[in-house]
């Protein structure tokens, strides 16, 4: 597993070619409004800060977005290509990008990239190397993990920024 100084390094590069990308603070984090689409040539594993778990591209029919223990393989490995002000988040297993068509308690998952609006993410660095995942498509609803830790699903919510909400590499 990268250590959370690696995604600090990434957001440090990311934050360098688009300007003022992010703010250290989360209510008031807010993405550049201009860049040009630069692809991340590494991978990252997300785990949530409550659970300790990897977020996970699911086997399920749609694929659904879970967290599951840790175990390196190819569904918990991401790359982000920075679109000007969000990114798309692609799993590296299937190829396919974190996408939702729900908002409050909608559960993302894998579907192929197509640009769309769905499949589009603003990473907000909370301090730390612990990032959040807001939806373009949902603004207000950030990626988040069972709030006690247990339940494997992954849904989006209110962003509040709290330890569910939370990720790091």
């Amino acid at each position: 597993m990268r250590m959370p100084q690696r995604l600090t390094a990434v957001i440090g590069t990311v934050t360098a070619l688009a300007g003022s990308l992010f703010v250290a603070t989360p209510a008031s984090a807010t993405p550049a409004s201009a860049g040009t689409a630069s692809v991340a040539s590494d991978t990252y594993y997300y785990k949530n800060l409550v659970s300790g778990r990897c977020l996970t591209e699911g086997n399920s029919p749609y694929n659904y977005t879970v967290v599951r223990r840790c175990d390196g393989s190819a569904s918990q490995q991401w790359s982000h290509e920075y679109l000007g002000g969000s990114f798309t988040v692609r799993n590296q297993f299937s190829g396919q990008c974190l996408e939702t068509s729900r908002g409050h308690g909608g559960q993302p998952w894998g579907y192929p990239c197509n640009g769309g609006v769905g499949e589009k993410w603003i990473m907000r660095n909370n301090g730390n190397g612990r990032v959040s995942f807001e939806s373009v498509s949902y603004p207000g609803q950030c990626l988040e993990a069972d709030p006690l830790g247990r339940a494997e699903e992954v849904v989006l919510w209110d962003c509040s920024y709290a330890a569910n909400q939370l990720w790091y590499s």
